[in-house]
């Protein structure tokens, strides 16, 4: 899990260093401030699990109607041998967020910017 290393008092007084994954400023009503630590987002996932992947030029998001987010990963060109590295870091996604409904697909974009290999509207997890 990806997570950042952030420095915070800890209950003794002393400043320590703890890691945060997704990090929130909670304020209490005396003013003072604390720091929670939440779940990863699908956004953050998806960056850390496809971003591995070496011949991904981009990966993008969408969603639709019901919830389903739609997850499109961009290639230069359709390969055999990505494909099983792909799933593997796909199912590695869907374990790691259960509630969340992915739909997968891969995009050629020959030659093209990423952007234009994706439905109009998605959202860049990140670009190459």
């Amino acid at each position: 899990m990806a997570a950042k290393s952030r420095r915070a008092k800890s209950l003794s007084g002393r400043l320590e260093s703890i890691e945060v994954v997704e990090d929130r400023v909670a304020e209490s009503r005396n003013g003072s401030v604390t720091l929670v630590a939440g779940p990863p987002s699908h956004e953050q996932v998806l960056f850390r699990r496809l971003s591995r992947i070496d011949e991904l030029d981009a990966a993008f998001i969408s969603s639709d109607d019901d919830g389903m987010i739609h997850v499109y990963s961009v290639v230069p060109d359709y390969s055999d041998s990505l494909y099983s590295k792909l799933l593997k870091q796909e199912r590695l996604v869907e374990r790691e967020l259960p509630q969340t409904r992915f739909e997968f697909h891969v995009r050629a974009h020959q030659g093209r910017e990423s952007i234009r290999a994706v439905p109009y509207g998605s959202k860049p997890i990140f670009v190459r």
